[in-house]
């Protein structure tokens, strides 16, 4: 099987959006929201800071709220990195793939990432 390459390609929305999320896969001992600010968002994925380390491949549930559009969006993810920050002590930069299924999904997702990158721009 080829390994995944989690560089992920595309313009990046670099500003900072709010994140909550928790792990849905494989199911945790403690089921809580963890909140944090993107460090940046693509079509193919999200990367943040989080308090915890993940394991690759744990599946992730997400809202994400976009403070230029006053909008909220949930997506499903895969853990493709998580390891210790090199920023931020005692945080982990995590890197989660975007999981969508169906191709209106997928086109409405791009477009929707389009959107908030020319909102970004206009900022």
């Amino acid at each position: 099987m080829a390994e995944y390459n989690h560089k992920r390609v595309g313009k990046r929305i670099t500003k900072p959006h709010l994140i909550r999320f928790k792990q849905i896969e494989p199911v945790p001992e403690v089921d809580e929201w963890e909140v944090a600010t993107s460090t940046n968002i693509s079509v193919t994925g999200i990367c943040f800071n989080s308090q915890k380390r993940y394991s690759v491949g744990a599946t992730l549930t997400m809202k994400v709220s976009n403070p230029l559009m006053h909008m909220e969006s949930g997506y499903v993810g895969v853990v493709v990195r998580s390891e210790s920050s090199r920023k931020l002590a005692n945080f982990y930069e995590t890197a989660v793939k975007i999981e969508i299924e169906g191709e209106e999904e997928r086109a409405a997702f791009y477009k929707e990432i389009e959107m908030w990158l020319a909102k970004e721009g206009e900022s």
